[in-house]
């Protein structure tokens, strides 16, 4: 595959940070990032077809098993958003745009609810927090216990 200025080689703040998916470090220098050819092709079929509407999880799923490197449906996303998203006139991100509108609380009421929906579910989010961190704990302090004992 020829160099595709779709995907351009990237910069690395230093040699250990993550390699960004779909690239290889350079031979000459290793915070450079060259676009793994091998890859881009797979790379190019999945955004195609979530361009055509398919599924980030099932586009994924397929590109974790033709690669045989695991992507999750955030990260082929977040790669689908930075190559093809920003782009004028595209379809999927029409689709969610209208469908977020049509979605979203239209009278007062209505946005009333949705707020007093989402207070509940973030002081759910906090329980369950606060239930995870006295649990965790606990068990220090049985394991200090059976430590300290004769």
């Amino acid at each position: 595959m020829t160099k595709d200025t779709d995907f351009p080689d990237k910069r690395r703040a230093n040699r250990t940070a993550r390699v960004a998916y779909g690239y290889r470090p350079s031979e000459d220098d290793p915070c450079i990032l060259i676009p793994d050819e091998d890859m881009m092709d797979f790379i190019v079929e999945a955004l195609d077809h979530i361009d055509k509407g398919g599924s980030l999880r099932e586009t994924a799923a397929w590109l974790t098993q033709k690669t045989g490197k695991s992507i999750s449906h955030q990260g082929i996303n977040k790669i689908w958003k930075e190559r093809r998203g920003a782009l004028d006139g595209n379809k999927r991100e029409k689709q969610q745009k209208k469908t977020r509108k049509a979605r979203a609380p239209k009278t007062g009421p209505e946005k009333a609810k949705a707020k007093i929906k989402r207070k509940a579910a973030d002081a759910k989010r906090v329980l369950t927090l606060q239930k995870k961190k006295t649990r965790a704990m606990g068990r220090q302090t049985r394991q200090r216990s059976y430590s300290n004992t004769p």
